[in-house]
């Protein structure tokens, strides 16, 4: 019996071990700890660009991708400007799949709605939740929910609920 438990603990342990943590964002949670909330439309289709970037303490290289937003309400904090570019990451296209790894963003349809969480990093807006987790600062809406708000914005100037 002593044997079956070491076995079992050793093998539980070997498919843990490559495991990252993880946190579990709630709504809350990234309302809280945002800075500036946007609900945003796809403009411009996530597109690699030719440059390659290494992030230190991730292991290998990745594209440098440039989606851009259009901004159709400020639900919290400043943002002046009514477009968004997002400078992110993406895996090259000749990478296989690697197990755990940072579930990166990426936006490929023009028009698709998306609230998008941010937090200021000086001068910088980056992901709420990280960029190696970024998915969950992203969140894709339902197009019929992200119209009402969009037409919200429409109806009363410029969107911002402030």
């Amino acid at each position: 019996m002593k044997q079956i438990t070491i076995l079992l603990l050793l093998l539980f342990t070997s498919l843990t071990l490559n495991a990252r943590l993880v946190r579990l964002w709630s709504y809350t949670d990234l309302e809280k700890e945002s800075d500036v909330i946007l609900l945003c439309r796809v403009d411009s289709p996530s597109q690699r660009t030719d440059k390659k970037i290494k992030k230190s303490g991730w292991g290998g290289q990745y594209d440098e991708v440039i989606t851009g937003f259009n901004i159709e309400a400020k639900l919290k904090g400043e943002y002046p400007f009514e477009y968004f570019q997002l400078h992110h990451l993406a895996y090259p296209k000749d990478q296989q799949l690697i197990p755990n790894r940072c579930p990166l963003s990426w936006f490929p349809k023009k028009g698709e709605f998306f609230l998008i969480f941010l937090k200021r990093d000086g001068e910088a807006l980056n992901p709420t939740s990280g960029y190696c987790d970024s998915y969950s600062s992203f969140i894709r809406l339902p197009q019929e929910e992200a119209s009402k708000h969009s037409e919200t914005k429409n109806q009363s100037g410029d969107g911002n609920s402030e």
